[in-house]
């Protein structure tokens, strides 16, 4: 059995691939370096490099679970998976969880975290790609960075009905639509209260910087489930660092633990769920008293379960 405990999380950072990043990129096909043609070897040399770096950042700055979560793609996920299993065995006790995502561009510009189950594999990664009408060839997967930014087809409220066709997808992943106070990509902008009432999602994120503490009245009545034009129920805001920075400068900056059993998409729809037991935005208070061993004697059912 899996028993739920306390992760530090950041689940929006964003790899060089990033068309938004900050900062020094590996290289990509055919780029200069040192004065001849960058090759695949090159470029996949250089992009473990970062992913190693990345991995030690995420343990410096005690993550403990994260998400990343580039534009429509998810070309640099192998490389960090490689690079944390290579950290385990140097360091059996090292412990990251890593959920692989994507953030998306629906239609009408409003954005999306989609995150998937660790343990999904490649091919129905892809295949999430494919029925949310994302081409791989189109990323161009070999340049240093990913192209700019498009809007998919659906309307952000749709996307789970479009994923659930797939049964293989159906129960490992989870939608999480931006409810940042201000700019273009919050689904809480005006005029926008009937997609957010027909949604079936139950949590939601905040972009660096903001947490439910901050928000405004305004946001923070939109998510309250009081609005009738928005529905019923209230749908908490995860702050989320952001981060696309060579420098890695707001990594881990969220200040966001979840309550989790495993590293799944399940286990963040249970934690926003019971959001009020399973986030904090303070490091949680363990208790110093804990029960290590239990005897039980006089009852024939009990002696036979232990």
């Amino acid at each position: 059995m899996n028993y739920a405990y306390w992760r530090k999380c950041d689940f929006q950072v964003h790899t060089p691939r990033d068309p938004n990043w900050k900062g020094q990129r590996p290289v990509g096909e055919n780029d200069d370096l040192n004065g001849s043609p960058a090759t695949m070897d090159d470029v996949n040399r250089e992009r473990q490099e970062w992913a190693n770096e990345f991995v030690i950042m995420c343990s410096i700055r005690g993550l403990e679970v994260i998400a990343v979560t580039d534009h429509h793609e998810m070309v640099m996920v192998p490389f960090i998976k490689r690079a944390i299993s290579d950290r385990k065995l140097e360091d059996p006790d090292f412990d990251l969880w890593f959920l692989p995502g994507m953030e998306l561009t629906c239609h009408g510009g409003v954005q999306c975290l989609i995150i998937f189950d660790a343990d999904l594999s490649d091919e129905w990664l892809s295949e999430a790609q494919s029925k949310l009408g994302i081409i791989k060839p189109a990323q161009k997967e070999k340049a240093k960075q990913g192209p700019a930014v498009t809007q998919l087809g659906h309307h952000y409220p749709d996307v789970a009905a479009v994923l659930d066709k797939v049964d293989e997808l159906k129960g490992r992943y989870i939608v999480v639509p931006n409810v940042s106070d201000g700019g273009q990509h919050t689904v809480l902008k005006n005029g926008a209260h009937a997609d957010f009432a027909r949604m079936p999602y139950v949590g939601s994120y905040l972009d660096n910087g903001q947490n439910i503490n901050n928000l405004g009245g305004k946001a923070k009545r939109r998510l309250s489930g009081k609005e009738n034009d928005r529905g019923s129920r209230y749908v908490y805001p995860l702050p989320t660092s952001d981060s696309r920075t060579a420098d890695f400068k707001n990594l881990g900056k969220n200040d966001c633990w979840m309550k989790m059993a495993s590293p799944t998409a399940e286990a963040v729809r249970q934690a926003y769920l019971g959001h009020r037991s399973r986030i904090s935005l303070h490091p949680p208070v363990l208790t110093s008293v804990s029960i290590t061993a239990v005897r039980v004697s006089g009852s024939d059912i009990f002696q036979k379960l232990i």
